[in-house]
């Protein structure tokens, strides 16, 4: 299995942003944009498994040269489609 972090580009947040937007699509996720600075989006991506009185929100972002944390995040949302689906 290969995955989009693989072609190292961990510091370009368009880039970063078109990923999570065509899984948002494969999913059935709800994808929108919460604010905007210059060309770059802040994305808010809702699962349909989101309850009104119960979930969780995860959060990630590049901060200088760490991009771990949204490279992780993504990963873990392609190895769990089938839980935020639901």
């Amino acid at each position: 299995m290969t995955f989009d972090f693989q072609a190292h580009r961990a510091h370009d947040y368009l880039y970063l942003a078109r990923r999570w937007k065509s899984l948002a699509r494969r999913a059935n996720l709800l994808c929108e944009s919460f604010a905007t600075s210059d060309e770059y989006e802040l994305l808010c991506v809702r699962s349909p498994a989101l309850e009104t009185t119960e979930g969780i929100y995860l959060s990630a972002g590049i901060h200088g040269d760490e991009p771990a944390s949204t490279e992780g995040l993504y990963l873990w949302a392609q190895l769990n489609l089938k839980y935020l689906r639901r």
